[in-house]
Order: C-alpha cells, then structure tokens, then sequence
C-alpha cells in the first residue's frame, strides 16, 4: 500500500511496523530531537504527530490551499532544533 510507511522500530522487534494515517504515499518523515516522536507527511495534505514508542497518533493536521480549498500536497516535515514547533 503506497500510503503506508514501514518503519523498524528498534533491534528487538526484527520485522518492520506498518504505519497508517494517510490515504496518499508519504513524502516526508522527520524525528523530534529527542527521538519519541515520529512526524510524517504525505501528498493527501495531511500531517501526523506519533509516538515513536507505541506508534499511537497524538495528532493530525489537514493542510488547506491558501483560499481553503482542496488539500494541498506536503512535500517536507521537520522539528525545530529544541523539538517544541513543527516546520
């Protein structure tokens, strides 16, 4: 499935975990500094904000034309160097 991301999370686990969240394939994934989030973003114009612990979504954003029209595709993510402000 092109809109899901296979991450490996961690030695111990051995086979990748399948992340859902988006209905277009992922363009971009960042990690906070501290490494205990996951940011991904993808071409259906959403957002996701995930624990990388337990891979639960703590937040979605649906990013809007400028004139609030349709979705508008997300090409890159990133956190600010102290991990409090998305980019």
């Amino acid at each position: 499935d092109g809109s899901a991301l296979r991450a490996w999370a961690g030695m111990q686990r051995g086979f990748p975990t399948t992340l859902f969240g988006h209905e277009a394939p992922v363009s971009a994934a960042a990690f906070s500094p501290n490494a205990e989030l996951l940011l991904t973003a993808s071409r259906d114009g959403t957002i996701v904000l995930r624990s990388w612990r337990n891979m639960v979504i703590l937040r979605k954003w649906i990013h809007r034309g400028g004139h609030g029209g349709d979705h508008e595709p997300v090409t890159s993510v990133a956190f600010s160097p102290d991990g409090k402000r998305i980019l």
